[in-house]
């Protein structure tokens, strides 16, 4: 099992955990490399409970993420042959 994350965390020593900071950016992150020989992709990323958001536009930031990140996501895991 590969996971991608933004941060370390604790985690069992049988998972791949591979960081890519610039996954909360929503935009400009490319996956191709980690997205070699995965069958599933389980996608958890988004941005939520973000008490104090000093964004200029927090709507805006929300979509960029949740949205466009996702999409991002899904169109990598296609070109890669992800099922």
């Amino acid at each position: 099992v590969r996971a991608l994350s933004r941060k370390e965390f604790e985690h069992d020593p049988r998972l791949e955990l591979r960081l890519i900071p610039e996954l909360l950016s929503g935009v400009g992150f490319d996956l191709n490399a980690q997205l070699q020989n995965i069958h599933t992709v389980i996608h958890l990323i988004a941005r939520v409970h973000v008490v104090e958001d000093n964004s200029h536009n927090p709507l805006a930031e929300f979509r960029k993420v949740n949205v466009n990140g996702t999409l991002a996501i899904a169109r990598q895991s296609a070109e890669a042959g992800v099922k």
